[in-house]
């Protein structure tokens, strides 16, 4: 056993970025940090989409994607290949990545007052 503590309990101040890999976890991590992130009006957080590690962490991975958007996040695809960014396909993210073939992919999940950045990613300008 170890003990643990929400970020919304435990900080307080300004934040720019998460990474999350914690191997299905993300969703309730997410929940505690909800308090912080709606006080943030520029974030980006960096966070694996794992469905099988999300179920068997008794998460859906359908909310774990929800939640990020209702928090006002503007998801993409990481491209591990090209390092690319590309505008996030829910129905062929959950497609291709599912419990059974447990498979995985890597989100990068941007909150932000500057739209013209997120529409240039959006078009495909992220060199």
């Amino acid at each position: 056993d170890i003990s643990s503590i929400t970020l919304d309990k435990y900080y307080h101040g300004k934040v720019n970025l998460i990474k999350m890999d914690i191997q299905g976890a993300e969703y309730l991590a997410l929940k505690g940090m909800i308090k912080l992130l709606r006080k943030q009006k520029e974030i980006t957080i960096i966070t694996e989409y794992w469905p099988m590690g999300l179920h068997n962490a008794g998460a859906s991975p359908r909310k774990y994607i929800n939640l990020l958007k209702k928090l006002g996040f503007s998801l993409f695809l990481l491209d591990e290949s090209t390092g690319k960014l590309a505008k996030l396909n829910e129905i062929k993210l959950y497609n291709d990545c599912t419990v059974e073939n447990k498979n995985y992919a890597n989100l990068i999940c941007i909150k932000s007052v500057n739209n013209h950045y997120i529409q240039s990613i959006n078009n495909g300008k992220n060199n």
